[in-house]
């Protein structure tokens, strides 16, 4: 690979573990390390899908992107340069013969990188959405890797990827890429020769990436049940958590439990609504929120963690004050773009990397030309650590806050609301652990 390419990739995989508190990649060692491959995956948040997954792998990913980005002036180049392949969609309006022609070539170029043993990175779903569900899948990605195929026989693969966020366009929010066990395209290849009927093949395999890839994505099968699962995930995640591998494929979790109980126990369903309805009708009627009734829960910081965190206090203000104005740019610019739902995130991390790079080149030629290139050489290398450090004790700051602020509102509490409350969570709790316990009984574990 390209040593621009591989420096490009390093920084950005830095400036994703800066704009996302965690990111969890599970299943990467499942993924061939060379030979022909699609990554088939959900795309919930525009071109932060594509960064997640090209930068959690070691080998190079050509994707597809809309062809409206590569108009951008700033985005085009860089598009260009990591391998993406522009395609015109019906949502920017119809398509003429051009058009066409253009996605014909562009499925083209995607069989030929994949055929010649690249990897590309497809959204089968055609669209960028942050609704908690998998739309339904498209049979371009089919139609490349059958192609594929019949020119790589035996060697091309399809890997479904999983991505869910917590809070898609917030910074400081949570990811998780999940790989998936590789499909072999060879079998759906002999099935079209045995099927008179010609798109028999496309249909098959596009079924079966869309089977990989639900049980680890949020989907929940009716919009009805949205709330339902919103309010679970916020009240009962953490219990589901541990077992399910993390917060975000706890959500995942429930909206399966939540899909499973609506066909076979629909009474269920309806009688764990009533009980969160009932608990967060109270919540409003106390005006407070469940992390204020589970206060008494959390565990106070440690004298070494309160010690860690005063001894850190300086070097996080010296970082504080060193990147004021780079951690005000991007939201600035999103009050300024008004950007879409699912494109804030892109437009902060782009803005953010902009920002970066012309704030400490900024800030380093004044220093140099005070103080002059050693002490700016100095300079420069505190700012990284500094920065990360100064995001790392503000969380720690805010948490401690709220941590404190819930522990004041549930004491000023009176007694009669608190246990009324405590109640009934307690009910809720104890109504969600028997339809988990149910729920294994058939599905197996939750991971």
């Amino acid at each position: 690979m390209p040593v621009v390419y591989l420096l490009l990739r390093a920084l950005l995989r830095h400036a994703l573990r800066v704009f996302f508190r965690d990111v969890t990649v599970e299943g990467r060692s499942d993924v061939p390390a060379d030979g022909p491959l699609l990554l088939a995956a959900n795309h919930p948040n525009t071109l932060m899908d594509v960064l997640l997954v090209a930068t959690a792998l070691d080998r190079r990913v050509g994707f597809v992107a809309k062809a409206p980005l590569f108009r951008n002036p700033l985005l085009g180049p860089i598009l260009r340069f990591f391998g993406a392949v522009p395609v015109e969609r019906r949502q920017e309006g119809p398509l003429d013969e051009a058009a066409r022609a253009r996605n014909e070539a562009a499925l083209r170029a995607c069989e030929d990188a994949v055929a010649g043993g690249g990897a590309v990175l497809i959204f089968p779903e055609g669209v960028s959405q942050d609704e908690p569900r998998l739309m339904p899948l498209k049979t371009g990605l089919a139609r490349i890797a059958l192609a594929a195929e019949a020119r790589a026989p035996g060697q091309v693969q399809v890997v479904p990827v999983a991505l869910v966020y917590d809070d898609p366009g917030t910074f400081r929010s949570r990811a998780r890429v999940r790989f998936g066990q590789p499909l072999p395209v060879a079998p759906f290849a002999r099935l079209s020769d045995q099927e008179p009927e010609p798109f028999q093949a496309a249909r098959a395999l596009t079924g079966a990436v869309r089977d990989a890839l639900l049980p680890d994505v949020v989907h929940v099968e009716h919009t009805e049940h949205d709330p339902l699962v919103r309010d679970l995930a916020r009240v009962y995640g953490r219990a589901v958590a541990a077992d399910a591998g993390g917060p975000l494929a706890a959500v995942a979790a429930i909206s399966r439990a939540v899909n499973a109980f609506a066909v076979s126990d629909p009474p269920r369903v309806e009688r764990v609504k009533g009980l969160l309805a009932d608990y967060c009708a109270a919540l409003e009627r106390a005006g407070v929120d469940d992390r204020v009734v589970r206060a008494h829960q959390a565990r106070p910081p440690t004298v070494v963690e309160d010690l860690g965190f005063a001894l850190g206090a300086p070097l996080a203000l010296w970082g504080i004050v060193n990147h004021l104005l780079l951690y005000n740019v991007p939201r600035l610019v999103v009050a300024l773009v008004n950007p879409e739902s699912v494109f804030a995130s892109t437009v902060k991390l782009t803005s953010g990397l902009l920002a970066f790079v012309a704030c400490y080149a900024v800030q380093t030629w004044l220093v140099a030309r005070h103080l002059g290139g050693a002490a700016a050489t100095i300079y420069l290398g505190t700012l990284p650590l500094a920065g990360l450090i100064a995001l790392l004790w503000l969380e720690g700051l805010s948490g401690r806050r709220r941590a404190r602020r819930a522990r004041k509102e549930q004491a000023r509490l009176d007694p009669a609301t608190r246990a009324d409350l405590q109640t009934r969570r307690a009910a809720v709790l104890r109504e969600l652990d028997a339809a988990r316990a149910d729920f294994l009984a058939i599905a197996g574990p939750l991971e």
